[in-house]
Protein backbone atom coordinates (compact mmCIF):
# COMPACT_ATOMS: atom_id res chain seq x y z
CA UNK A 1 0.00 0.00 0.00
CA UNK A 2 1.40 3.41 -0.92
CA UNK A 3 2.12 5.95 1.82
CA UNK A 4 -0.60 8.26 0.51
CA UNK A 5 -3.21 5.53 0.96
CA UNK A 6 -2.15 4.14 4.35
CA UNK A 7 -5.01 4.42 6.86
CA UNK A 8 -4.30 6.44 9.98
CA UNK A 9 -5.38 6.01 13.58
CA UNK A 10 -7.27 9.27 13.23
CA UNK A 11 -9.00 8.05 10.07
CA UNK A 12 -10.30 5.04 12.01
CA UNK A 13 -11.39 7.22 14.92
CA UNK A 14 -12.93 9.88 12.70
CA UNK A 15 -14.88 7.17 10.82
CA UNK A 16 -16.15 5.91 14.16
CA UNK A 17 -17.15 9.42 15.23
CA UNK A 18 -18.95 10.15 11.95
CA UNK A 19 -20.91 6.90 12.28
CA UNK A 20 -21.70 7.43 15.96
CA UNK A 21 -22.88 11.05 16.21
CA UNK A 22 -19.45 12.44 17.05
CA UNK A 23 -18.81 10.16 20.07
CA UNK A 24 -15.24 9.08 20.81
CA UNK A 25 -14.63 5.31 20.91
CA UNK A 26 -14.67 3.54 24.27
CA UNK A 27 -11.49 2.16 25.86
CA UNK A 28 -12.32 -1.30 24.50
CA UNK A 29 -12.86 0.06 21.00
CA UNK A 30 -9.57 2.00 21.16
CA UNK A 31 -7.75 -1.24 21.96
CA UNK A 32 -9.26 -2.73 18.79
CA UNK A 33 -8.54 0.29 16.59
CA UNK A 34 -4.95 0.85 17.80
CA UNK A 35 -3.28 -2.42 16.62
CA UNK A 36 -5.21 -2.35 13.32
CA UNK A 37 -3.84 1.12 12.60
CA UNK A 38 -0.28 0.39 13.75
CA UNK A 39 -0.08 -2.77 11.61
CA UNK A 40 -0.58 -0.73 8.41
CA UNK A 41 1.03 2.56 9.45
CA UNK A 42 4.28 1.29 11.03
CA UNK A 43 6.12 1.49 7.70
CA UNK A 44 5.41 5.23 7.63
CA UNK A 45 7.53 5.98 10.72
CA UNK A 46 10.01 8.77 10.11
CA UNK A 47 7.67 10.84 7.97
CA UNK A 48 7.24 14.46 8.96
CA UNK A 49 3.65 13.93 10.10
CA UNK A 50 2.70 10.43 11.37
CA UNK A 51 -0.91 11.47 12.02
CA UNK A 52 -2.94 13.44 9.40
CA UNK A 53 -4.37 16.83 10.26
CA UNK A 54 -8.03 16.11 10.86
CA UNK A 55 -10.30 17.89 13.32
CA UNK A 56 -9.66 18.12 17.07
CA UNK A 57 -12.26 19.16 19.59
CA UNK A 58 -13.03 22.86 19.35
CA UNK A 59 -11.16 23.45 16.10
CA UNK A 60 -14.31 24.14 14.12
CA UNK A 61 -13.07 21.89 11.29
CA UNK A 62 -15.61 19.38 9.89
CA UNK A 63 -14.90 15.68 10.45
CA UNK A 64 -12.38 14.35 7.93
CA UNK A 65 -11.32 17.71 6.51
CA UNK A 66 -7.59 18.44 6.49
CA UNK A 67 -6.47 21.58 8.26
CA UNK A 68 -3.28 21.92 6.22
CA UNK A 69 -1.48 20.04 3.41
CA UNK A 70 1.00 17.39 4.46
CA UNK A 71 4.59 18.72 4.29
CA UNK A 72 5.89 15.88 2.14
CA UNK A 73 3.25 16.33 -0.55
CA UNK A 74 4.74 19.65 -1.60
CA UNK A 75 1.39 21.40 -1.90
CA UNK A 76 1.14 25.02 -0.85
CA UNK A 77 -1.81 27.30 -0.51
CA UNK A 78 -1.82 29.83 -3.36
CA UNK A 79 -2.23 32.66 -0.84
CA UNK A 80 1.16 31.64 0.58
CA UNK A 81 2.93 31.43 -2.75
CA UNK A 82 5.23 34.32 -1.87
CA UNK A 83 6.20 32.80 1.51
CA UNK A 84 9.56 30.95 1.46
CA UNK A 85 9.05 27.18 1.09
CA UNK A 86 11.05 26.43 4.26
CA UNK A 87 8.77 28.67 6.34
CA UNK A 88 5.63 26.98 5.03
CA UNK A 89 7.09 23.52 5.68
CA UNK A 90 8.11 24.41 9.25
CA UNK A 91 4.65 25.83 9.94
CA UNK A 92 2.98 22.65 8.65
CA UNK A 93 5.25 20.42 10.72
CA UNK A 94 4.49 22.39 13.88
CA UNK A 95 0.73 22.28 13.19
CA UNK A 96 0.91 18.54 12.59
CA UNK A 97 2.84 17.98 15.82
CA UNK A 98 0.46 19.96 18.05
CA UNK A 99 -2.73 18.49 16.62
CA UNK A 100 -1.31 14.96 16.70
CA UNK A 101 -0.27 15.48 20.34
CA UNK A 102 -3.82 16.48 21.28
CA UNK A 103 -5.32 13.54 19.44
CA UNK A 104 -2.95 10.99 20.96
CA UNK A 105 -3.69 12.46 24.39
CA UNK A 106 -7.39 11.71 23.96
CA UNK A 107 -6.85 8.23 22.53
CA UNK A 108 -4.37 7.03 25.16
CA UNK A 109 -6.38 8.43 28.07
CA UNK A 110 -9.54 6.82 26.71
CA UNK A 111 -7.74 3.47 26.60
CA UNK A 112 -6.39 3.85 30.16
CA UNK A 113 -9.81 4.67 31.61
CA UNK A 114 -10.85 1.07 30.98
CA UNK A 115 -8.42 -0.11 33.68
CA UNK A 116 -8.01 3.10 35.67
CA UNK A 117 -11.21 5.19 35.93
CA UNK A 118 -9.24 8.03 37.55
CA UNK A 119 -7.83 8.92 34.12
CA UNK A 120 -10.95 10.86 33.28
CA UNK A 121 -9.06 13.83 34.80
CA UNK A 122 -5.40 14.38 35.72
CA UNK A 123 -6.50 15.86 39.05
CA UNK A 124 -8.24 12.58 39.93
CA UNK A 125 -5.11 10.62 39.04
CA UNK A 126 -2.90 12.70 41.34
CA UNK A 127 -5.43 12.54 44.17
CA UNK A 128 -5.64 8.74 43.86
CA UNK A 129 -1.84 8.41 43.95
CA UNK A 130 -1.57 10.63 47.05
CA UNK A 131 -4.32 8.59 48.75
CA UNK A 132 -2.57 5.32 47.96
CA UNK A 133 -5.46 4.16 45.74
CA UNK A 134 -3.35 4.13 42.58
CA UNK A 135 0.27 3.12 41.99
CA UNK A 136 2.64 5.73 40.58
CA UNK A 137 3.29 3.47 37.59
CA UNK A 138 0.95 1.12 35.79
CA UNK A 139 0.04 -0.54 32.54
CA UNK A 140 -3.35 -1.43 31.10
CA UNK A 141 -4.33 -4.75 29.55
CA UNK A 142 -3.86 -3.23 26.10
CA UNK A 143 -0.28 -2.11 26.71
CA UNK A 144 -1.01 1.57 27.49
CA UNK A 145 1.09 2.77 30.44
CA UNK A 146 1.40 5.74 32.77
CA UNK A 147 3.92 7.22 35.19
CA UNK A 148 3.06 9.89 37.78
CA UNK A 149 5.71 12.38 38.92
CA UNK A 150 5.15 15.43 41.12
CA UNK A 151 2.20 17.34 39.62
CA UNK A 152 2.49 15.65 36.25
CA UNK A 153 1.83 12.39 34.45
CA UNK A 154 3.35 10.69 31.42
CA UNK A 155 1.11 8.36 29.40
CA UNK A 156 2.49 6.10 26.69
CA UNK A 157 0.84 4.14 23.88
CA UNK A 158 1.83 0.59 22.87
CA UNK A 159 3.89 2.06 20.01
CA UNK A 160 5.91 4.30 22.36
CA UNK A 161 4.05 7.56 21.71
CA UNK A 162 4.62 9.73 24.81
CA UNK A 163 2.20 12.36 26.12
CA UNK A 164 3.09 14.33 29.23
CA UNK A 165 0.78 16.75 31.03
CA UNK A 166 1.18 18.83 34.19
CA UNK A 167 -1.50 20.09 36.57
CA UNK A 168 -1.17 23.86 37.06
CA UNK A 169 -2.20 25.67 40.24
CA UNK A 170 -5.53 26.70 38.70
CA UNK A 171 -6.37 23.07 37.92
CA UNK A 172 -5.52 23.25 34.21
CA UNK A 173 -4.05 20.17 32.53
CA UNK A 174 -1.28 21.80 30.54
CA UNK A 175 1.70 21.15 28.29
CA UNK A 176 4.56 23.22 26.90
CA UNK A 177 6.86 23.23 23.87
CA UNK A 178 9.35 20.84 25.48
CA UNK A 179 6.61 18.22 25.95
CA UNK A 180 5.60 18.65 22.31
CA UNK A 181 9.20 17.98 21.27
CA UNK A 182 9.31 14.82 23.40
CA UNK A 183 6.11 13.63 21.72
CA UNK A 184 7.44 14.38 18.23
CA UNK A 185 10.56 12.29 18.84
CA UNK A 186 8.55 9.43 20.36
CA UNK A 187 6.42 9.03 17.21
CA UNK A 188 9.33 9.44 14.80
CA UNK A 189 8.64 12.89 13.37
CA UNK A 190 11.51 14.10 11.20
CA UNK A 191 12.51 16.83 11.40
CA UNK A 192 11.29 17.71 14.90
CA UNK A 193 9.77 21.22 14.85
CA UNK A 194 11.62 23.86 16.87
CA UNK A 195 10.26 25.14 20.18
CA UNK A 196 9.71 28.54 18.58
CA UNK A 197 7.61 27.12 15.75
CA UNK A 198 5.63 24.96 18.17
CA UNK A 199 4.84 27.89 20.46
CA UNK A 200 3.81 30.03 17.50
CA UNK A 201 1.46 27.29 16.33
CA UNK A 202 -0.01 26.96 19.83
CA UNK A 203 -0.62 30.69 20.01
CA UNK A 204 -2.26 30.60 16.58
CA UNK A 205 -4.55 27.90 17.95
CA UNK A 206 -5.42 30.07 20.94
CA UNK A 207 -6.69 32.64 18.45
CA UNK A 208 -8.81 29.90 16.86
CA UNK A 209 -10.31 29.01 20.24
CA UNK A 210 -8.77 25.52 20.32
CA UNK A 211 -6.17 26.21 23.05
CA UNK A 212 -5.82 28.54 26.02
CA UNK A 213 -2.62 29.83 27.68
CA UNK A 214 -3.39 29.89 31.44
CA UNK A 215 0.26 30.65 32.28
CA UNK A 216 3.03 32.00 30.01
CA UNK A 217 4.38 29.13 27.94
CA UNK A 218 1.77 26.63 29.18
CA UNK A 219 -1.15 25.55 26.99
CA UNK A 220 -4.33 23.61 27.60
CA UNK A 221 -7.04 22.22 25.34
CA UNK A 222 -10.37 24.04 25.62
CA UNK A 223 -12.95 21.31 26.31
Amino acid sequence: MSDARKPSMCAHVQSFRCANSGRLPSSQQVRIIWPTWRATASRGRGRACPVPLQAVHGSGVPCGRRVAPRPWQGRQNSARSRVPEASVSQSNEAACCVRSFLRYRTLIRTALVGNYPQFDMLEHVLEAVRAGELERRGQSDGGFSYSVHGRGCRIVGPDGAEIEMDLLLDGSEAFDAWRLEVFARSVGMSPVPSKGDLMQQCRDMTQEGVLDEPEPGWLRLIE
